[in-house]
């Protein structure tokens, strides 16, 4: 197989700036979001639009699909969350956030549960927050079911949210120089990462995350985080262009 990539075509239809994308698990469909308060879905095969949805009443920040393909959530400077079934066009509930816009938007691995990060980019900041809120196939919307847990709150907005390959863990990248880790199954903060230390809130947890080995500390705010497929290691970058890999899991492995 050639390593070249090729230009394969263009997906027109927005009328001001995407802010994100995301793919269905299958590959089908791609999901974008925009300034212009629309979410567009788009064969990809046919490179063609499927629909337009229309829930949020201003800037659109991210996008996600649930491992079935058949949900997904779009998150707003509207301060709202909102789950569509992606099969109807329809929307099924709308997650009010009290942290401020929503800027990131992630389900577990198993779609139980979805993850915001919200806050609002202020001078003096204010806080921010991680909040899980509970998934609820077949419940016919569209709703305003409360949020589950706060799983982390930062001192300024929370700009992207992952959750370990397991669903264990969720983890927020805020503004505010700090990746917080919540415990998802306990609804309670795990650990802060911030800079060289990690400070774990978890009596009886057997270690904190430790700092991986080679690269750099972030000094004005990180903005985007990911886990790798194993769930050992976090990484996580910011605005000065460093990456930070943690070790998740400090204890020892066994050999390869």
């Amino acid at each position: 197989m050639s390593t070249y990539q090729y230009h394969q075509g263009e997906l027109v239809g927005h009328s001001d700036a995407v802010s994100d994308v995301a793919f269905t698990p299958d590959d089908r469909t791609l999901a974008s979001v925009s300034r212009d308060r629309k979410t567009r879905l788009w064969d990809v095969r046919r490179r063609r639009p499927l629909a337009t949805l229309t829930g949020h009443t201003t800037w659109l920040r991210a996008v996600a699909f649930g491992p079935d393909g058949r949900t997904m959530a779009t998150g707003g400077d509207d301060r709202t969350a909102v789950l569509w079934n992606t099969r109807r066009h329809q929307r099924a509930a709308t997650l009010n956030s009290e942290k401020g816009p929503v800027n990131s938007v992630a389900f577990t691995p198993d779609g139980k549960l979805i993850a915001t990060g919200a806050g609002m980019p202020t001078h003096p900041p204010q806080p921010g927050g991680l909040t899980s809120w509970q998934m609820s196939p077949g419940v016919p919307g569209p709703v305003v079911p409360p949020p589950v847990a706060t799983l982390a709150r930062h001192g300024n907005r929370v700009v992207d949210v992952a959750f370990s390959p397991d669903g264990r863990t969720a983890a927020g990248a805020g503004a505010d120089d700090k990746v917080i880790l919540g415990y998802v199954a306990r609804r309670v903060p795990l650990a802060t990462l911030t800079r060289s230390t990690a400070v774990v809130h978890r009596p009886g947890s057997t270690g904190s995350p430790q700092r991986a080995q080679g690269v750099g500390d972030s000094k004005t705010g990180i903005f985007a985080l990911t886990f790798s497929p194993d769930g050992q290691t976090l990484a996580s970058t910011g605005d000065d262009g460093i990456t930070v890999l943690w070790e998740t899991d400090p204890a020892p492995r066994a050999p390869r």
